[in-house]
């Protein structure tokens, strides 16, 4: 039997109304507690199909949705992609448009939707001009994410040959050039802002995550050979007989200009309309 059917109806069989018992079964399904099936844990996916086929939602008051549970009970489902509850969502647009416009921003649609999800919502968006008017925001974020992920993209990909420890050289260039002199790569920068720094470590992060852990740890002569290609030549120009990879610098310098404008889109544009209610979003 499903589990979370089984417990509204002995919420019900308690005396608990209809409503109470919905929001006490939707709080145990957000709590993230994983319920057993015997000595079972059920597994996040499994929560979400058995809540999501549960026969008590389809019967509950249309207001009952546009209570803060509900709400971010439709946000887990909003951030999932295994179980679709389409003609539940439909209902839903008709009398609660502004719960699902909420549980959309709660799920951080606006950034790298879940596509199944993006299409249900296009589809009940027939329903109310408010949920539309979401989605064509989401339209706008998603657009705006894809276009700085792919200058990122693009700057990775000219710097995949490197190793973490070279990684590191570039990056202590750029440090001792624009961060401890205090001189900003743009004179929008302030180098005093921790944006950098943050960069800085996403980018750090992002070789250690792609490279394997055999090429992670390096020897003495695997350090020295490292030094004599990329710190040697810019340090005693035309001693090493290697010329300066000024290329290699100037594509850090962009990947990491990439990587602070990815965070400050994410930061004060997607966070905002993802958790700032006081801020409401319009198209232009």
């Amino acid at each position: 039997m499903n589990i979370y059917q089984e417990r509204n109806c002995e919420q019900i069989a308690s005396g608990i109304s209809g409503s109470d018992a919905a929001i006490l079964v939707a709080e145990q399904y957000l709590d993230g507690k994983p319920p057993r099936r015997g000595k079972h844990k059920i597994t996040q996916s499994e929560r979400d199909a058995e809540f999501w086929s549960a026969e008590f939602l389809g019967k509950l008051p249309p207001d009952i949705w546009g209570s803060e549970v509900m709400v971010l009970a439709l946000a887990r489902y909003l951030d999932q992609e295994r179980v679709s509850a389409p003609r539940l969502l439909t209902s839903i647009a008709q009398s609660q448009p502004a719960a699902i416009c909420r549980a959309m921003r709660y799920a951080r649609v606006a950034h790298r939707p879940k596509l199944a999800r993006l299409t249900e919502l296009r589809e009940v968006a027939n329903f109310s001009p408010e949920i539309r008017e979401q989605c064509l925001i989401v339209d706008i974020f998603v657009d705006a994410y894809e276009i700085r992920q792919a200058e990122i993209d693009k700057w990775k990909l000219v710097l995949a040959g490197l190793s973490p420890f070279e990684i590191l050289i570039y990056g202590s260039f750029f440090a001792f050039e624009h961060l401890i002199q205090g001189q900003s790569l743009y004179p929008e920068w302030d180098s005093r802002d921790e944006k950098i720094w943050y960069a800085l470590t996403d980018l750090i992060a992002w070789k250690l995550k792609t490279t394997p852990d055999s090429k992670i740890r390096v020897s003495e002569q695997q350090i020295g050979l490292s030094m004599a290609v990329h710190l040697a030549p810019f340090l005693f120009p035309g001693r090493s007989g290697l010329p300066p990879r000024f290329d290699l610098l100037e594509a850090f310098k962009a990947l990491l200009a990439a990587q602070v404008e990815m965070n400050e889109f994410i930061s004060r544009s997607v966070d905002a309309h993802s958790y700032d209610d006081a801020v409401c979003f319009v198209r232009c």
